[in-house]
């Protein structure tokens, strides 16, 4: 994983090129984290909105490194059980060597094409664990504004008197006695 400013480039199995991800509009979204803080009822629609819109992108992209994963990872299981089948015996008779787990998982390892595609998945592995935390840190976000101006679902002026400015907390129309 590489990271350059506002990019990543992660390797990925399906091509030879590795995957650019942009996270220019992720990361604007994480400077506005810090307006939980000072949410207001009137500003909390519109961040409530960025959060989920950038949890989503967050998702998306969650889920197409996924299968770039499981990708990597029956190629590097193909290749050692390549290796198992055909090149381990080889070697080992080559250097009179016998045929025990620590000697195979030996020539496993000093494979160069084996290294290389457990490298790639590892790469991905790390970058789905950055995209996750990323993605619980605006559920966490979203969350705290929910619970902030009362977590019902209605996110007006009227939900929380001590965000309103005020502690009367205004009748709507059709419950209760009406206060003129």
């Amino acid at each position: 994983m590489l990271t350059e400013n506002t990019t990543i480039l992660c390797p990925v199995s399906s091509r030879a090129e590795p995957m650019e991800i942009d996270l220019k509009s992720i990361l604007l979204a994480e400077i506005r984290q810090d307006e939980v803080a000072t949410v207001t009822p009137g500003k909390s629609p519109e961040l409530l909105a960025a959060f989920n819109r950038s949890w989503r992108e967050l998702h998306a992209l969650y889920t197409q490194l996924t299968v770039e994963k499981n990708n990597a990872v029956k190629l590097v299981e193909q290749r050692r059980a390549l290796l198992i089948l055909e090149e381990v015996p080889k070697l080992l008779d080559a250097k009179g060597l016998k045929s025990n787990d620590a000697n195979r998982e030996a020539v496993i390892i000093l494979d160069e094409e084996f290294q290389r595609r457990q490298d790639v998945a590892d790469q991905i592995e790390a970058v789905l664990e950055y995209i996750k935390g990323k993605m619980k840190s605006f559920d966490n976000a979203f969350s705290s504004v929910k619970k902030i101006l009362g977590g019902s679902g209605e996110y007006s002026q009227y939900r929380n008197e001590h965000l309103s400015g005020t502690t009367e907390t205004p009748v709507k129309s059709g419950f209760g006695k009406p206060k003129y």
